[in-house]
């Protein structure tokens, strides 16, 4: 599965069925003209690459069921819907349910309704035993409610689609943390309005370890001979991470090229492989350190950080993510000092700290690879970062045994070189400005 052609998949479909300019002030009622055109295309996509039903939680009168209903009769699935039609209960007055039934009455054979609330436990029980490869929720509209429905298709194998999050901030706010919790991409579009959101797999949900975890696991794979490579991401990394695929704005970006390299020349082809790289490196990591909560809150950034983590599909089964900050929690709870006294390392960095290394944390030996200062330290002079010294830094590196220890701290470009370590049998800790 490749979420990044999923993605563009879906955008197609949305540039190929776009809603007019507002025509009524009720937000409630905009971005619905094309939108069953939408779900249909977006349905049959997903019944064309996976396997199982569809299902539908919230059918009102079935309008939607029919169209779900018809790619059933085409592609030999069935139709899954849940709703317990209880008359007082948002949009239920009463005869909705026998207009269900009229509307569906020539798909009967292709429905399976379970005639509960999509919050009663039998119902979500029923539910997770069918395989899935296309949701749509669009039942209660509370925030609770949603992200249960949402939790509850999670195991759809392709896209989940959810109803109304353009104009109701609680289904809106249950998308998004809906999109963290099930470890997919979301799509959306607010201008021109699409009524629905629409959440792309992206692999399985990645395990999350300490900081602590992260030091066990360096220190086995020093101790065994493995290879191991840490890296942490940034706002930083997350702009050069979404070039070109999700960009066309080179003003924030060059300006942090600027601060990391200077005023040089870097064209589109430079970007390219320099985001290749990064994407690269990432993919190769065994550790992946992403901001916090409350990073991501503060910095838009921070928050993309994970969004291209499963948009270019990074995470592997065996990789895991970790706190952002973790070289400062190593650094306050003394793990470091641990980890490095009386071992022999190597360290990629602009600053030749070999002797405080050996005075301060016991170690017995140094091996300095230097890289040029940041250009913002440099008063924004060029550097020779990047290629020039790059491209000599990956072919320098050396590894003189299995599990050897690099401390790196060489900002985007160290992933890649935290790589190269793993590559030729070391152990890499992106220490980052430690």
């Amino acid at each position: 599965m490749d979420t990044l052609e999923l993605y563009y998949d879906v955008k197609t479909v949305v540039d190929n069925y776009p809603e007019p300019a507002a025509l009524t002030r009720q937000k409630q009622f905009r971005g619905y003209l094309r939108q069953r055109d939408r779900l249909r295309w977006i349905a049959e996509m997903c019944a064309e690459q996976w396997d199982g039903d569809f299902i539908e939680i919230g059918a009102h009168i079935g309008e939607t069921t029919r169209v779900l209903a018809e790619l059933a009769r085409q592609y030999k699935r069935r139709v899954i819907v849940v709703d317990p039609w209880e008359t007082g209960t948002p949009g239920c007055n009463g005869w909705e349910y026998d207009v269900f039934v009229d509307n569906v009455v020539l798909y009967k054979n292709l429905i399976d309704v379970i005639r509960l609330s999509s919050l009663d436990k039998q119902a979500i029980e029923q539910v997770k035993a069918r395989p899935l490869c296309f949701a749509y929720v669009d039942g209660l509209h509370a925030y609770r409610a949603c992200l249960s429905d949402i939790l509850t298709v999670s195991h759809c194998q392709g896209i989940i689609a959810v109803d109304d999050i353009h104009w109701n901030v609680n289904l809106m706010r249950a998308f998004s943390v809906g999109a963290d919790a099930t470890w997919r991409l979301s799509v959306l579009r607010g201008t021109p309005p699409m009524r629905e959101g629409y959440l792309l797999p992206a692999g399985d949900i990645p395990r999350r370890i300490s900081s602590f975890d992260v030091a066990r696991m360096v220190t086995r794979a020093v101790e065994e001979g493995r290879p191991l490579s840490v890296i942490r991401l940034g706002d930083g990394e997350a702009m050069l991470m979404e070039w070109p695929h999700f960009t066309e704005r080179r003003g924030p970006l060059f300006q942090s090229l600027r601060y990391w390299f200077g005023s040089i020349g870097i064209g589109s082809g430079d970007l390219n492989d320099m985001a290749t790289e990064l994407r690269k490196a990432i993919k190769e990591s065994d550790v992946i350190g992403v901001p916090s909560e409350q990073h991501r809150q503060g910095r838009e950034g921070w928050a993309k950080v994970e969004l291209y983590l499963r948009a270019y599909n990074l995470m592997t089964r065996d990789s895991v993510l970790a706190p952002a900050d973790l070289h400062i929690e190593l650094y306050k709870e003394g793990l470091l000092k641990h980890l490095l006294q009386g071992r022999q390392i190597s360290v990629i960095t602009c600053r030749n700290v070999a002797q405080k290394l050996i005075d301060e944390y016991g170690v017995k030996g140094v091996r300095w690879y230097p890289i040029p200062t940041e250009a913002q330290t440099a008063g924004f002079k060029p550097t020779n970062h990047w290629p020039d010294r790059y491209e000599e830094l990956m072919d320098e590196i050396e590894v003189p045994c299995p599990g050897h220890l690099f401390l790196v701290g060489a900002g985007a470009l160290g992933k890649a070189y935290c790589a190269q370590v793993k590559r030729k049998g070391g152990v890499a800790l992106d220490i980052g400005s430690i």
